[in-house]
């Protein structure tokens, strides 16, 4: 295995990633993202199970503003975001010898958010680990100053049988890729409302449950999530 670490420039802002390219390329990819105050270190094992298991050539990036990529928390919007998530897909489809029908993409919590609202056309499937929602209206606003009360308000009062107007369950509906939604049983941040509400819209949606777990997976959690992903990502 090579790990290639990367510069992905998207305009004036430097986009910080990692490349895990395996022995044998399958043709397979991976996309992994993470989540809001975080970044892609945290995800090197996950990709290095999935280069060594399943020879998938893996991409992990840094948001916006994390680590080592450039950007301002205080202003940053969705929609900024976005495109940069957009630049490093991309990217990764662009990989010799990555076989652009045989991209997948894992996005967790705010990642998982930005994966169904800006990457709803390419990949063949997505695994979104206790996804993120926001409203539309707060798309081009910075998000650091959405209001974490009325954030949560909105999706503890999401309801899987009459979901609201949003651009995020819009696309999930339309998207024919298969999406797994793997949810944490005793997440503090994320509610079931949510997880519940993603795979009620998706046309081909997965619910799996991590019991135990929270928001952030730590020992025997984020191994079984290993295992998920690794099962997900041989399907590509």
């Amino acid at each position: 295995m090579r790990i290639q670490e990367l510069e992905l420039r998207n305009g004036d802002r430097p986009q910080a990633g990692s490349l895990f390219i395996p022995e044998e390329p399958t043709g397979a990819a991976v996309l992994l993202m993470h989540g809001y105050e975080s970044n892609r270190q945290g995800y090197a094992e996950y990709a290095q199970e999935l280069t060594a298991k399943l020879g998938a050539i893996c991409l992990t990036i840094d948001l916006p503003g994390h680590g080592d990529s450039g950007g301002d928390f205080k202003t940053l919007t969705m929609n900024e975001y976005g495109k940069d998530v957009q630049h490093a897909y991309k990217f990764l489809e662009k990989v010799h010898p990555v076989d652009k029908r045989r991209v997948g993409v894992m996005g967790a919590s705010f990642s998982g958010f930005l994966a169904v609202t800006y990457l709803d056309e390419g990949p063949k499937s997505m695994l979104l680990r206790a996804p993120a929602i926001y409203p539309d209206g707060k798309l081009s606003i910075p998000r650091q100053s959405i209001d974490p009360v009325e954030t949560r308000t909105f999706r503890e009062g999401l309801d899987p049988q009459n979901p609201p107007r949003n651009l995020a369950l819009q696309n999930i509906q339309h998207y024919n890729g298969e999406v797994t939604i793997v949810e944490s049983s005793e997440d503090e941040s994320i509610p079931a409302s949510v997880m519940d509400t993603y795979t009620a819209m998706a046309r081909r949606g997965i619910h799996k449950t991590i019991k135990g777990a929270g928001h952030s997976l730590r020992g025997e959690h984020r191994q079984e999530f290993k295992e998920i992903l690794v099962d997900w990502a041989a399907e590509l």
